[in-house]
């Protein structure tokens, strides 16, 4: 089992054990700092700074002003600062 983590404005909070088949998105309404989960979205409808799953898309409606990385699935953001990665998914900018 993992568990999720997710800081947002310097508070950090546990998200809870994943059970096998679960399916577990993330929704930010607004800006984040940091977010690294093993989920199967990650979306954040304004900027962060970092973000990072090993299995799911990433979304941000904003920019990301440091990383971005998943290892399955696709990548849709705005303007990116640091690197973008994906071993198996496509990267788009919005």
């Amino acid at each position: 089992m993992t568990m999720d983590e997710m800081i947002a404005k310097g508070i950090a909070t546990k998200e809870g054990e994943r059970a096998d088949g679960k399916n577990i998105n993330i929704i930010v309404n607004g800006d984040v700092e940091r977010i690294d989960g093993h989920v199967n979205l990650l979306g954040v409808k304004g900027n962060v700074r970092r973000i990072n799953t090993s299995h799911g898309d990433i979304t941000v409606n904003g920019d990301v002003d440091g990383d971005v990385h998943t290892n399955y699935g696709d990548i849709s953001c705005g303007n990116i600062d640091g690197d973008a990665r994906t071993n198996f998914g496509n990267i788009y900018r919005k």
